[in-house]
């Protein structure tokens, strides 16, 4: 597994939680990142994942999150990226959320999924990021 780039951003959401702010404020770094990553890595698979301050799955998130890259918090936003694989084997594992890997699984190549964890949700986006290909491995 590559190092990817991960965030801890000491801002917390706007009190409303809003999946679309978070999407606005995070999505073009996210896209630079998975550039990065791609050429780098030739092949990689990455997903873009923002787990806002209670966000449902949150700690599960979290751990997937920071994994190779220290200590989570709870109170923080946490934004960075992960590998889609690893990702959609942890949604496959929580039933409920079968309709956020369909959703993933839409993405086009040369689109950048981006999945936003928030307390009232778990949401799909994306973001055009050329050399990124995501579609053929969720």
């Amino acid at each position: 597994m590559s190092t990817f780039r991960t965030t801890r951003l000491r801002r917390t959401p706007p009190p409303s939680g809003d999946p679309c702010q978070l999407l606005r404020s995070y999505s073009c770094d996210l896209a630079e990142a998975a550039r990065d990553v791609v050429t780098r890595c030739r092949g990689a698979r990455v997903c873009g994942l923002i787990v806002a301050p209670g966000a449902v799955l949150g700690t599960t998130l979290r751990a997937l999150l920071w994994q190779c890259h220290g200590e989570a918090d709870e109170r923080a936003t946490c934004v960075g990226l992960v590998e889609l694989s690893a990702l959609a084997e942890l949604l496959r594992s929580n039933g409920s959320l079968h309709a956020v890997i369909a959703a993933m699984r839409t993405v086009p190549e040369n689109v950048l999924p981006i999945v936003v964890a928030t307390a009232t949700g778990v949401r799909v986006s994306s973001v055009a990021c050329r050399g990124v290909g995501a579609a053929a491995s969720a």
